[in-house]
C-alpha cells in the first residue's frame, strides 16, 4: 500500500510538473507576445510622431514662405502706390495748366 501511495505521489508530482512547465511556456509565451506589442505600439508611435513633426517642418517652411512673399508683395504694392501718385500728381499738373 505504502508502494501505490509513493507511485500515486510522484505521478501528481510529475503532473503538477508537466501542467507548471506548460504554464511556464504559456507565461513565456504570452510575455514574448506582449513584448512585441509594445514593439510594435512603439514603433506606431514613432511613426505618428515623425508625422507630427514632419508636418510642423512643412508648416514652418510654408509660414516662412508666405512671410517673403508678404514682403515682396507690400514692397511692390508701394512702388505701385508711389507710381500712381506720381501720375495722379503729373496729371494734375497737367489739366491745372490747360
Amino acid at each position: 500500500m505504502r508502494t501505490i501511495s509513493f507511485a500515486v505521489m510522484v505521478i501528481l508530482a510529475v503532473s503538477a510538473l508537466a501542467a507548471n512547465t506548460d504554464l511556464k511556456e504559456k507565461v513565456a509565451s504570452m510575455a514574448q507576445i506582449t513584448e512585441q506589442a509594445m514593439g510594435a505600439a512603439d514603433a506606431a508611435l514613432q511613426v505618428l510622431n515623425d508625422l507630427r513633426q514632419a508636418n510642423y517642418d512643412a508648416q514652418e517652411s510654408a509660414d516662412e514662405q508666405n512671410k517673403t512673399q508678404q514682403a515682396a508683395c507690400d514692397s511692390e504694392i508701394a512702388d505701385l502706390w508711389e507710381i500712381a501718385e506720381s501720375n495722379k500728381a503729373q496729371g494734375d499738373a497737367t489739366t491745372a495748366h490747360r
